[in-house]
């Protein structure tokens, strides 16, 4: 807002009410700020710029006051829920860490108030602050709930059952009462004509009753229901108010309003925890808001006791039939399953899949167009989201894949944005390193593949490749370079090697790195860095079983592959192994610019043993037949891992691990590493068609000429 304008309606007002509204009026109408200002010259006197400025407000009939339009009081009604989508009525997901956090502090809450001890650093206040579509109006709608549930095993029964007959009011700033600061100067009203409009039962709706009624204080309303029941002070001291605030985002004016004491959102903060110090009322207050910043640099720190409440991400969610027995939402199959972990527990992504599968047998439907009608409703619903560049969805996918550690305070590397800037719509996570502002940034594996697309316009074949599925139906290529995709039917082995390449890509080519970054998440020993130069890396699979350790190589090492021969003493190859080999899985040379011309390698071995647990004895014998002592080794296993030293120059991903190390990609890997590779003769039309380039045609054809006795044999026939 301009100084001038500001500055005259500060002097010529005397009304903070009426202040309130001019400069609310002006911050939102601000292309008349100007005109304004300029037409106050044409006055001398004050009262006329004055009534002159008060013509720019709307005109609202006189309202009447709660006390006269309901003398007798009202009933307490209970609330609506704060969500009505899709997956509302989804079995809720209690999280244990959650009501532990509910549990003791609602018992120590209690205990201060049965004590007439009430005070700001003893009583909570409840704040949920996460991006768009990650549960925040479902937690609210379940917060009473939620305490219930956290009381379960308290011996404090008085409390339980207060908790249980408690007062709930749900207030959204959104969805039908909608706050718009034009017409609700002071937010704490706002919130109490909610409360108001909660108990109502009248015949207005939402927008006469706002204008008809004057806007009443929280504490108003209550006192007007124990009136309604008859409830005198003592009375009311045996029932406990919950109050659940969805939405507080629409009080701020700017991003920093939480930092700044003097903002109308944070006095309205103080406000609302206020509510809660009482020794006349035991009142909960809970607060949601689409703010992604961790809680500290959102709101200025306070003596006030805040509880920043933890996002679960969902598990694959359950709904009650009709003899209230719980049954899965999703089909019980391995590539719904594999759907499910692709959208990381994000409740929205969740929701639309739903919607999409609801009347589909998932073994036997089209996945091309699938996949396709789930991206484009992704993508619909989150444009603006989504609208980065190229360059910061790159830098992004590499902060994720490398588990890059970020400050939260600078930009992220390669782009000008801060992390807070990318995590705010809710797609990705700021996972941050126990209360330091440092952390990693995270994502579900069905945002990587949208985020990807922007930096494969140039043509990318290992990231656009990189997709679900293609959505044209072509004859099935069988290039076994090809990169899976949706294919979570190849060998886990592929996975491991496509994956390095794609690390690879999320580089630069011929940026400095080492094995630290590259293999983030696993556990490693390191005579030193392991530095090299990085290359784009091209994938290749040989054609014979060869040695993967380096030190039996020559100065150049040759490796004849399916339609070229390559030298792996350059490093810009990643080579998938002959079957059955009795080395490493796959393999790459790794340049670190030697005059000799001997560089080491890095050897993968995939292990999928029975065995409860890896010992030191399997884990040595691995790398003595894959890898010289110059190499760089790693094992991956689905199995636990033994504690024992692991050699120098080696690393290792188990089931302790396995998260850390495939992040967006560990469900897609599990999935190669436990289901295995795709039986032709026995796969449904719905697994062939996870195949890069197969489409319904001929996975129709395939499974109408099979049985096949090789793949030779399905080329031909």
């Amino acid at each position: 807002m301009s100084d001038n304008i500001k500055a005259e309606i500060v002097r010529l007002v005397v009304s903070q009410k009426e202040k309130a509204s001019l400069l609310a009026y002006f911050t939102k109408h601000q292309e008349q700020q100007s005109e304004a200002f300029s037409d106050l010259s044409n006055f001398d006197a004050d009262e006329d710029k004055l009534e002159y400025l008060r013509a720019y407000l709307p005109v609202f009939p006189q309202k009447i006051k709660i006390t006269e339009a309901f003398p007798q009081g009202l009933m307490y009604k209970k609330p609506k829920p704060l969500v009505a989508s899709y997956g509302s009525n989804w079995e809720y997901q209690f999280d244990t860490q959650l009501v532990k956090i509910l549990k003791k502090n609602t018992e120590d809450h209690y205990k201060h108030f049965k004590g007439e001890s009430s005070d700001k650093m003893n009583c909570p206040t409840y704040f949920l602050f996460s991006g768009a579509g990650t549960g925040k109006s479902r937690n609210a709608s379940e917060f009473h709930n939620m305490l219930i549930e956290s009381l379960k095993n308290s011996n404090n029964l008085e409390l339980k059952g207060m908790i249980q007959d408690a007062w709930v009011f749900n207030v959204s700033l959104e969805n039908g009462t909608s706050f718009s600061r034009s017409i609700e100067p002071f937010d704490i009203l706002a919130i109490g004509i909610r409360m108001l409009w909660q108990v109502y039962n009248g015949d207005y709706d939402f927008n006469r009753f706002l204008f008809t009624y004057d806007p009443p204080t929280p504490l108003e309303v209550i006192q007007l229901l124990a009136r309604g029941h008859h409830k005198e002070k003592e009375d009311m001291k045996k029932i406990a108010i919950i109050l659940v605030i969805d939405g507080l985002q629409n009080f701020m004016l700017s991003n920093d309003d939480g930092l700044d004491k003097n903002s109308w959102f944070y006095q309205t903060l103080s406000k609302i925890s206020d509510l809660g110090v009482s020794n006349d009322l035991f009142l909960i207050p809970y607060c949601t808001a689409t703010i992604t910043r961790p809680f500290d640099q959102a709101v200025q720190p306070s003596m006030r006791l805040r509880v920043h409440l933890p996002v679960a991400s969902l598990k694959p969610p359950t709904i009650l039939d009709d003899n209230n027995s719980s049954i899965k939402v999703f089909q019980d199959n391995h590539i719904m399953n594999l759907l499910v972990d692709d959208c990381g527990g994000h409740g929205r992504a969740l929701e639309v899949l739903a919607e999409l599968v609801k009347d589909k047998n998932i073994k036997d439907c089209n996945i091309n167009q699938l996949m396709h009608d789930l991206r484009s409703s992704l993508e619909l619903r989150y444009a603006g989201a989504l609208n980065i560049s190229a360059s910061d969805a790159q830098a992004i996918v590499r902060a994720i894949l490398t588990r890059t550690r970020l400050d939260s305070r600078n930009v992220v590397p390669g782009t000008n944005r801060f992390p807070d800037y990318f995590v705010q719509p809710g797609l990705i996570r700021f996972e941050k390193i126990g209360t330091s502002v440092e952390g990693y940034l995270n994502a579900p594996y069905i945002w990587i593949w949208i985020m990807s697309q922007p930096s494969t316009s140039g043509g990318d074949p290992l990231l656009r490749d990189w997709q679900f599925c293609d959505y044209e139906g072509h004859a099935a290529k069988f290039d076994r370079r090809r990169i899976p995709g949706a294919q979570f039917w190849e060998h886990f082995e592929y996975f491991i090697v496509t994956f390095r390449c794609l690390k690879s890509k999320v580089l630069k080519e011929g940026e400095k790195t080492s094995i630290s970054d590259i293999h983030a998440g696993a556990r490693l020993r390191l005579k030193d860095n392991f530095n090299f130069t990085n290359h784009h890396l091209a994938l290749e699979h040989a054609k014979h079983q060869e040695d993967t350790n380096s030190s039996h190589y020559a100065k150049n090492k040759k490796i004849l592959c399916e339609d070229s021969e390559v030298n792996v003493r350059e490093g810009k190859h990643c080579i998938i192994n002959g079957g059955s080999a009795p080395h490493g899985d796959s393999f790459l040379g790794l340049d670190q610019s030697r005059k000799d011309n001997v560089n080491p390698n890095e050897v993968h071995q995939t292990k999928k043993w029975k065995v409860a647990k890896i010992t030191k004895k399997l884990y040595y014998d691995e790398r003595k037949k894959s890898a010289g002592d110059k190499d760089f080794f790693i094992l991956f296993t689905t199995s636990k891992t033994e504690d024992f030293d692991i050699p120098m120059n080696s690393g290792i991903v188990d089931e302790s691990n396995w998260n850390d190390y495939f992040g967006p990609f560990s469900g897609r890997a599990y999935n190669y590493a436990i289901v295995g590779a795709l039986d032709i003769n026995n796969a449904t039309t719905t697994e062939l068609m996870t195949i890069y380039d197969l489409g319904e045609v001929t996975a129709n054809n395939i499974i109408t000429k099979r049985p096949f006795n090789s793949m030779e044999e399905e080329r031909t026939r």
